[in-house]
């Protein structure tokens, strides 16, 4: 643009009487090419597509995954060690937790403000613990409990 107006001066400045003279000199020092035809983008955007769609498939299996993990972990046949006995409730969110691991069993308080420890308990003998477990969360787990030799 500039180099236009610096050509039209300059034509003035010489003594060019014709504008159209000056007009024709503009247009001679700006030469665009012609447009060609437009490249074809149908491969790009389908393999855009279909990367997008394998990051969303991708995605949601992983998420489904780690919401499932604990389903998984449980198949192997590995017995939780962390068990709750009892659970009293003493008001708006405030509790008292009998909790067992392996043979320990710890007296909890959780409330609003945090979880505190308030007294370790007598140790289980063995066979008590399994006894006084909670009550099972599924049905193929109380079956197993009623059921133990088949």
């Amino acid at each position: 643009m500039w180099q236009g107006v610096a050509l039209v001066l300059s034509c003035v400045a010489c003594g060019i009487s014709s504008v159209s003279r000056a007009a024709d000199l503009i247009s001679a020092t700006n030469h665009f090419p012609a447009p060609g035809p437009l490249p074809d983008v149908t491969f790009p955007l389908l393999r855009i597509a279909f990367a997008l769609g394998f990051v969303l498939v991708l995605f949601f299996v992983v998420a489904w995954l780690v919401k499932n993990w604990q389903g998984f972990a449980g198949m192997r046949g590995q017995p939780s060690r962390l068990r709750i006995h009892e659970m009293r409730s003493l008001g708006n969110r405030q509790a008292l937790f009998v909790v067992g691991y392996d043979q320990q069993r710890l007296l909890i308080a959780s409330s609003p403000t945090g979880v505190t420890l308030i007294e370790r308990l007598p140790q289980a003998a063995p066979g008590e613990d399994a006894q006084s477990g909670p009550a099972p969360s599924n049905f193929a787990e109380a079956l197993r409990r009623i059921l133990p030799n088949r």
